[in-house]
């Protein structure tokens, strides 16, 4: 029996259903889950870093609940509702420069749409460690920020 492991980040996403073996073994991967190029042109670039905070802050408070959506839909075989929700994160996750996360809801989407729930079964599977890595992405994000407003404080 694999045990598992309840993480709640800034997001609330629950990990129930993920081997603790899956989460600790995680990849840490050199590749940031979040395209910082993207934040830093279309909003650090022009102005926009109190907007990038805030849509960064509800993309993590709304990403559990996205999540639980899902699962719904998985859990009750309705495809339309995987396809419509998947579209919807796929959504937020580009704002944000999540494109791992934009891409697999993509394909989650596509699948559903094309009528192939076990094939969107099998990639929604992998979803919430996808999540997690962002989450963590955008907390680091978060924080790099505020250091661009402490650095900027400490030189006035």
């Amino acid at each position: 029996m694999t045990s598992t492991v309840r993480l709640q980040g800034a997001s609330g996403i629950n990990t129930d259903r993920i081997p603790k073996d899956r989460l600790t073994d995680m990849p840490l991967s050199s590749r940031s889950p979040i395209d910082r190029q993207y934040l830093k042109e279309n909003y650090l670039d022009v102005g926009f870093k109190d907007l990038l905070v805030e849509v960064l802050q509800i993309f993590q408070q709304q990403s559990g609940e996205y999540l639980e959506i899902l699962q719904k839909a998985i859990d009750s075989g309705d495809i339309a509702i995987l396809a419509e929700e998947a579209h919807t994160m796929k959504g937020s996750a580009g704002s944000v420069g999540a494109m791992e996360l934009s891409n697999r809801a993509k394909a989650i989407e596509l699948a559903a749409k094309a009528g192939e729930y076990e094939k969107a079964k099998k990639l929604f599977s992998e979803l919430p460690e996808i999540l997690i890595r962002t989450d963590v992405a955008i907390t680091a994000e978060l924080s790099y920020i505020a250091s661009l407003d402490n650095s900027l404080d400490e030189l006035l």
